[in-house]
């Protein structure tokens, strides 16, 4: 609030600094990241002003419309790579938006996987071959691309974080405001295969241990 009102008063470098203060408790708030774009923008400063809106839109941040139209945006979207940046991400959320539906996007569900089971996600090759279906890629390694550009916008995760987006049988998670902390997590080799390993600390409480 204080930072905001900095801004409306035409403080910006102090603005911005309360604002930098609030983007280190909380490094992934959004709405945080819009306001330091807001800042850095009033600021002259176009290039971290950029970097910030699209940190912004990486964890979350919607509001596309305000992007476009905001005056105190002004000097950033004189960028040329602004505009280009800002509609990825809206494309981005249109697939991703079709990917969710309840009954025509991709199948998610309970999967175990070494006598682990993790809730609510989708099998990275079965979402390929949605997209393939629902002509949302002209091929396997375009829809693999399009997968990793939604990981990399932090939209889908790795059940783990252990894992790139790829066209095999690894899980996949729609993320959630609640995926705040990177959970990267090293992996084995059993056989051929490459598995996620999750060690004791693991936080997430909708994965279970299933003793058979």
């Amino acid at each position: 609030i204080n930072a905001e009102y900095g801004i409306r008063a035409g403080s910006f470098d102090v603005a911005r600094d309360l604002l930098r203060e609030l983007h280190a408790e909380a490094p992934r708030d959004h709405i945080v990241l819009y306001h330091l774009a807001c800042a850095e923008s009033l600021l002259r400063h176009k290039d971290e002003a950029f970097r910030y809106v699209e940190l912004a839109l990486k964890h979350g941040f919607t509001n596309h419309d305000e992007l476009l139209t905001n005056p105190d945006l002004h000097n950033v979207r004189t960028l040329p790579h602004f505009a280009p940046m800002v509609q990825q991400y809206k494309s981005a959320l249109h697939v991703l938006e079709l990917m969710r539906q309840t009954s025509t996007g991709v199948d998610v569900r309970s999967r175990t996987w070494m006598l682990r089971t993790f809730k609510d996600c989708f099998v990275g090759r079965e979402a390929v071959d949605w997209l393939l279906r629902n002509a949302l890629a002209e091929s396997r390694e375009s829809a693999v691309s399009l997968g990793r550009e939604l990981a990399q916008r932090g939209l889908i995760r790795h059940v783990t974080g252990d894992h790139d987006f790829e066209d095999s049988n690894l899980f996949y998670r729609f993320s959630t405001p609640a995926d705040a902390a990177d959970r990267r997590r090293p992996a084995r080799v059993v056989g051929s295969e490459e598995v996620s390993c999750t060690p004791p600390d693991h936080d997430d409480d909708d994965d279970q241990i299933v003793l058979k």
